[in-house]
């Protein structure tokens, strides 16, 4: 068995790359990933109240 070391993650990494095995990845923006909080987090709210004022 091999020795597990960066050198050779680098070399196995750069062979993967150079046969095509992996495609290119989207990558959603920080700015995206802030605005999809936000509306979590506001669902989640509004989820919250509707079942605090059903209660009354």
């Amino acid at each position: 068995m091999r020795n597990k070391t960066d050198k050779n993650d680098a070399r196995g990494f750069a062979q993967v790359l150079r046969t095509g095995y992996f495609s290119p990845v989207h990558m959603k923006s920080r700015e995206a990933h802030g605005v999809r909080a936000l509306l979590s987090t506001r669902k989640a709210l509004l989820k919250t109240s509707r079942t605090k004022s059903a209660a009354f």
